[in-house]
């Protein structure tokens, strides 16, 4: 575990909090860490300003939040896989290189 790992909230067979604010907070941290409300307006395909008015509590979330919400899981889940491949070719050429 990465020292940056240990501000993430551990979500193995927890539930995600029941009201929607909430949710899209737990969501947004655990994907992103402490800088998490641009990134995950990003991933949502919203608005940073909308999310932040969901969040201030000027306007609600839609309907479709955890759909929202899932957009933006997905979204990572694929960066993350596309990452793990690159890592592993590398870690793959440095383990059969040979010292010089």
């Amino acid at each position: 575990m990465d020292d940056n790992d240990k501000t993430l909230p551990d979500i193995a067979g927890a539930q995600l909090p029941s009201d929607p604010l909430s949710r899209i907070e737990h969501v947004g941290k655990t994907l992103y860490g402490t800088e998490w409300r641009g990134r995950l307006a990003d991933g949502m395909g919203v608005g940073r300003t909308t999310l932040w008015s969901w969040l201030s509590g000027s306007s609600k979330p839609p309907g479709d939040i955890d759909a929202r919400l899932a957009r933006a899981v997905r979204i990572e889940a694929s960066y993350g896989q596309r990452r793990a491949a690159r890592l592993a070719g590398i870690y793959s050429a440095l383990a059969t290189t040979k010292e010089s």
